[in-house]
Formats: structure tokens, C-alpha cells, sequence
């Protein structure tokens, strides 16, 4: 939940009862959401991605940590020992650097964090310059970027994060994708 939308449900009821669905998926150097709406929902859908993004809740945290707790569970042997060839492959190139680590972390560590440890964590890496907001579909340019500066008013500046260097390969390149589809739909990355 956040501040406007108080749990999960209300911020899904937003975005499902605008023509589409929120994704969200976490990689080892950042958090991705996806969001596909009708573009004449694009305010409400922006309003609560912004809200989500600026002032959550964090009230469902022993859920969260509970099914993180599961998947790293489901990426271990009998003996406790990693799995996944993902893992493996990236511990192997990256070490002990946090690039090497598992996405969803240590099961130790996932037990023992706090809503003020992920207060900490937000307020550092949840800022504008850290975050690139990315809209595709059919809208006017101008009254969406009203309607973005509205919604992200709140949304502090902070301090840039460096991208991670991998020993091997050295600073790591942008990643560049491209999709077309022609579906009515809006998509918000």
C-alpha cells in the first residue's frame, strides 16, 4: 500500500480497473514496474504508480518476506546449496560483489529486515535521479507531461547511484529494447 491507496488490493483495483495490470519484477541493480492501461486512464494510473513509488507503507511486509523466503527455498538442493544456474553463473563472474549475490538475497537477512531498514533503502535508491519513467502509446505530449509533473511533484531528486562494474567485462552499457504493439493500449515502463 501507500499513502492514497492504504494496501495491495486498492493500488490493483486502480490499475486492473483501468483497462490493464501492474508488473513489477526486481532485478540484482534495480526494480522494473510495468503498467498497461486504456490511455484515457493514464491519470489515475500514473497518480497511483507515483504514490506507490513515493510513500509506501511497507504494511505487508511479513507477506512479502514470506514468499521471498519461499523462492529462495525453491533455488536450493536437500543440502541448502544454490540451484539455480542463473545464480551460479553470476556468482562465477561476479564474485562477492552484490552483482554476484542472489536477487531475492540471503534468508537470514530477508528474516531479520525491518520497515525502517527499507525506509533507509527507499529513501537512498527511490529517487528521481536514480528512476527513468518511460510512456509509449497514444497520447499528446504536452497533457501527459502535465499530468506526469503532477503526479511526481513529491518525488525527490536524491543522489544518482553508480551502475555496478563487473571484474570481467568492466562498467556495464545501457540496455536498449524495443517493442511495438498495436493494441490501444498504453504502456508505462
Amino acid at each position: 500500500g501507500s499513502r492514497d491507496y492504504p494496501d495491495s488490493r486498492t493500488l490493483a483495483a486502480v490499475f486492473e480497473g483501468s483497462g490493464g495490470a501492474l508488473d513489477g519484477a526486481t532485478w540484482r541493480d534495480h526494480t522494473s514496474f510495468t503498467v498497461r492501461c486504456h490511455p484515457t486512464r493514464i491519470a489515475p494510473v500514473l497518480h497511483a504508480l507515483a504514490d506507490m513509488l513515493i510513500s509506501p507503507r511497507f504494511v505487508e511486509i511479513y507477506i512479502e518476506k514470506h514468499v521471498i523466503d519461499e523462492e529462495l527455498a525453491s533455488d536450493t538442493d536437500d543440502n541448502g546449496h544454490d540451484t539455480d544456474i542463473t545464480n551460479i553463473s553470476r556468482k562465477a563472474i561476479w564474485g562477492e560483489d552484490p552483482m554476484g549475490r542472489r536477487v531475492g538475497g540471503a534468508s537470514d537477512v530477508i528474516k531479520q529486515l525491518t520497515v525502517h531498514d527499507l525506509r533507509i533503502h527507499h529513501a537512498r535508491y527511490y529517487v528521481g535521479n536514480n528512476m527513468a519513467l518511460c510512456i509509449a502509446g497514444p497520447c499528446e505530449l504536452d497533457a501527459l507531461e502535465t499530468l506526469v509533473r503532477h503526479a511526481y511533484h513529491a518525488l525527490p531528486s536524491g543522489v544518482s547511484q553508480p551502475p555496478p562494474t563487473s571484474p570481467l567485462f568492466g562498467p556495464r552499457s545501457p540496455e536498449h529494447a524495443r517493442k511495438h504493439e498495436d493494441n490501444g493500449q498504453l504502456e508505462i515502463l
